[in-house]
C-alpha cells in the first residue's frame, strides 16, 4: 500500500515540478496566456494557447505550490482538448496570490511538462480616514516578465462604471 502512495506522489509531483522531460511519446505543453481573479466568484480564471501536438485528449490545470522548498503542482481540473480556459472556484483568491500552470495530455499517461507558471496579483487596501486616503498594495504578476509595461488603476462608486484613476510603471506594487 505504501508503494502505491509513493508512486502516486511521484506521478503527481514530477510533472508539476518541471522535472519531467518531454519524450518523443509526450505532447508539447500549451502556452499560457494569463491568470486572473474573477472578482464576482473569487475564482481563478486560467487561459492558454493550444498545444502544437496532435491527437491531444485533454488539458490538466494545476495549482502550483511550494512543496519541500520546490514548486510542485496539485491538479485542479481537466478540460477537453478544444477548451482553452478554466475557472477554478477556489475560496483563496481573495486572500493570497495563486500560481497556475497547464499540461497537455495524450490518451493514457502521456503528459507534457508544465506550461510556464503564471501567478495572480493579490491586492490589499488600507483606508486612512483622517487623511481620507486609500493605500493600495499588490503582489507582482508573474508570468509575463518584460512584456508587462504598466499597471492601470480603476475605481467605481457603487454600481457605476469603472473610471481610470492613474497608472504606474511595471515595477510598482
Amino acid at each position: 500500500m505504501a508503494t502505491r502512495i509513493y508512486i502516486f506522489l511521484i506521478i503527481l509531483i514530477l510533472p508539476a515540478s518541471g522535472l519531467a522531460q518531454d519524450q518523443p511519446d509526450n505532447p508539447e505543453p500549451p502556452a499560457m496566456d494569463y491568470v486572473s481573479v474573477d472578482t464576482a466568484t473569487g475564482g481563478v480564471y486560467v487561459t492558454w494557447e493550444p498545444s502544437p501536438s496532435d491527437t491531444l485528449d485533454r488539458y490538466i490545470i494545476y495549482e502550483i505550490i511550494i512543496f519541500g522548498g520546490a514548486p510542485a503542482g496539485r491538479p485542479r481540473g481537466t478540460v477537453e482538448k478544444d477548451t482553452l480556459e478554466y475557472l477554478w472556484n477556489t475560496g483563496e483568491a481573495d486572500v493570497k496570490a495563486i500560481s497556475m500552470a497547464v499540461t497537455s495530455s495524450w490518451p493514457g499517461i502521456h503528459q507534457s511538462r508544465l506550461s510556464e507558471i503564471h501567478t495572480t496579483m493579490f491586492l490589499t487596501t488600507q483606508y486612512d480616514s483622517c487623511e481620507k486616503e486609500m493605500k493600495l498594495s499588490w503582489t507582482p504578476y508573474i508570468g509575463w516578465d518584460s512584456l508587462l509595461v504598466k499597471h492601470e488603476i480603476y475605481f467605481k462608486i457603487d454600481n457605476g462604471s469603472y473610471t481610470k484613476l492613474t497608472e504606474t510603471d511595471n515595477d510598482s506594487t
